[in-house]
């Protein structure tokens, strides 16, 4: 069997999402700087997860999607989102009150 090569070139969607991203994830660091002038960086970095868990959340009821089944699982979602989001997230913020925002990008 010959393989096939089903990749293709970036088109102007791809280079848009692309941008997209970009400032979304960039514009959240000057953003991030704002919240810690008022808010403890602990706090707001647990609002902005709750939030982003809702929201996935919304989505994936809506979209029928199957929840994770028994404490196992929960729990290895639960170390990873840890492990991947809030430590990290909490670090930016804590940084971002000593530092300014484009040296925390």
């Amino acid at each position: 069997m010959v393989p096939v090569d089903r990749r293709t070139a970036p088109g102007w969607l791809d280079y848009g999402l692309l941008f997209g991203l970009a400032m979304l994830w960039g514009g959240s660091f000057p953003l991030i700087k704002l919240g810690v002038e008022t808010i403890p960086s602990v706090t707001m970095t647990a609002i902005r997860l709750i939030v982003a868990a809702v929201v996935i959340g919304a989505v994936a009821w809506w979209s029928g999607e199957r929840w994770p089944q028994g404490r196992r699982e929960w729990k290895a979602i639960a170390i990873a989102a840890f492990i991947g989001n809030a430590f990290p997230y909490a670090l930016i913020a804590a940084g971002e009150e000593l530092i300014d925002s484009g040296i925390a990008a």
